[in-house]
């Protein structure tokens, strides 16, 4: 009887050190800050300015620090880096909401009419320390990929 008293003792702590680090990696999980970025408007524009909105898709409150443009030379272009600029001018952001999601699906919308096309859309939020993008159709997959590419090996730096 004391063999299996031992066995029941071991395969006892055995499922409760698994669940505790299933519940563990479930708690991670539901911590990090997750949405969706889309280079397109919402809605129809007749003016042709360039659109970006970002929807939340977790159960927690996100802050995005940053967000912008991609263009066809590969670089990264911050909206709120370029609106601080003087020569940004007439291409004043005609439409922001607040960069704050409260809640799942909430959603963050900027844009303006800017002078090049950008071929995808980025945002990072508090908690993270490189950017989420996001391509507009038709872009390569070759091209994507050295995006991609460029950002994991810069970094926070990103935007250098």
């Amino acid at each position: 009887m004391e063999d299996f008293k031992g066995w029941a003792t071991l395969v006892g702590a055995l499922v409760a050190g698994c669940t505790g680090l299933f519940n563990t990696a479930i708690q991670v999980r539901g911590k990090r800050d997750v949405f969706t970025i889309s280079p397109y408007s919402t809605f129809p524009d007749p003016d042709q300015r360039e659109f970006m909105h970002v929807v939340s898709l977790s159960d927690h409150p996100i802050q995005l620090m940053d967000w912008g443009w991609i263009d066809d030379d590969e670089s990264l272009s911050s909206i709120r880096r370029e609106s601080c600029e003087p020569d940004f001018g007439s291409q004043r952001s005609d439409f922001q909401s607040p960069s704050k999601l409260e809640s799942r699906n909430a959603v963050f919308q900027t844009g303006y009419l800017r002078k090049k096309t950008p071929i995808g859309a980025y945002a990072c939020s508090a908690t993270q320390r490189k950017p989420k993008l996001s391509f507009k159709h038709g872009v390569s997959a070759f091209k994507k990929t050295k995006i991609h590419i460029r950002v994991w090996w810069m970094g926070a730096a990103y935007l250098s």
